[in-house]
Parts: structure tokens; sequence; C-alpha cells
């Protein structure tokens, strides 16, 4: 079982899990974990309309969960595409995306940029953002693209934080990465005091043999 604490902040006001952050049910009684970062101005504005589109798309999907991943997040690439393909040029429309599928002890993380993910596995730390050329995205201004996917094997204790790109080398974050296991609540926390400059962020923690979500 995995447990989740999300929080968002959404030009200064901060709020829990939307619109930023959501979680769903996935192919074959999955959980999957989504965030979904504003990679052009005033894309903040439709982040609950591409949430929505992507937890449609995954209720539906009934194999794998990479393609239940990919499914999802083409099926908003082309919705953005062909807002964008009407829209006025200023006024283009684009995110990064981090996807974390649970089943099990196997997960797998799918992320199109900009995205940034930190897996506390095995009492190890790794950051993971998309390295592959064809996922640096963004979604709906790329032409094309296909997600960086990273494998886990998921036992008790293990957390895995999504968040947004601007917590990057923050002054704060190694401190908020020590916090996520004993204290996801405190961990959101310092990441949030510590984005004081940034008016749209995110951040989504999930914890491995935790209990069901609350």
């Amino acid at each position: 079982m995995v447990s989740f604490r999300a929080v968002s902040r959404l030009q200064g006001r901060v709020g829990e899990g939307e619109p930023f952050a959501a979680a769903f049910a996935g192919p074959g009684g999955a959980s999957v974990f989504v965030v979904v970062e504003p990679a052009a101005p005033g894309s903040e504005e439709w982040c609950e309309e591409v949430l929505q589109l992507m937890g449609h798309s995954l209720e539906r999907w009934s194999l794998s969960l990479t393609g239940g991943i990919l499914r999802a997040m083409r099926d908003v690439h082309r919705l953005l595409q062909s807002w964008n393909a009407y829209g006025l040029r200023q006024r283009q429309i684009g995110f990064g995306a981090s996807a974390l599928a649970v089943r099990g002890e196997e997960a797998y993380l799918g992320q199109v940029g900009p995205a940034l993910a930190w897996a506390c596995t095995r009492g190890r730390l790794e950051e993971l953002v998309p390295r592959l050329p064809e996922a640096a995205g963004p979604l709906g201004l790329c032409q094309d693209f296909y997600p960086a996917f990273t494998r886990l094997r998921l036992r008790p204790g293990d957390v895995l934080a999504l968040l947004f790109t601007g917590a990057t080398g923050l002054s704060a974050a190694q401190e908020a990465q020590m916090a996520m296991a004993a204290d996801p609540d405190r961990a959101l926390t310092l990441l949030v005091d510590a984005v004081g400059a940034h008016q749209n962020f995110a951040a989504l923690i999930v914890k491995v043999g935790a209990g069901e979500n609350p």
C-alpha cells in the first residue's frame, strides 16, 4: 500500500493537490500520481483540464503501466497542440509532466520536461529528470516526444517525490529530502516556504508501506 501528500501553489495561494498534482486509478489496479508543470505563461489556467484528461485516459487503459502513461501523455499532447493551432501565437500552452505508476512492488516513472522527481529507495537518494532528447518536451509545444521512463522496485519505507523544477538547487532541498520519509507534511512545508519567489509550485510525496491513502 502507498500513501501520499500533495501541495500546490497557484499564483501565490497554497492548497492541497490540484490544480498541479493529482492521483488516479491506473491500469490493472495501479495507483498513478501526476504532477504537471506549466511551461509557458498562462498555461496554469489549463492545469485542471490537463489533469482531468490524463486521469480519464489512465482509467480507460487496461494494459501495461508504461503504456498507460504514454497514452495519457499523448492524449494531452494532441489536445494542447489543437488548442495552440487555433490560439494566438503569444498564448501558446505547454506543460512538463511526471507520472508515477505504482502496482505492488513495481513502479514506473514517466517524465517529459520540464520535470523533476526524487527517489529515496533502499536508503539511496536519486534525482530523476528527463535526460533523453525526445523527452525534452514540453507537451503541446514540441513537435513530438517520448517519455523518459525509470523502472523502480519498491519496498516499505521507500519515498518518492514529484515536484516542479523550481525546487532544483534550493538551499532547503536537502533538508526536505531528509524529512520526506519521517514527515512528508514537513517536507512539503519546507519546499513551499523555500520557493517563495515562485508564484506557481507543486510537490507530491508518495510513501510506500504507509497504509491506505487518507
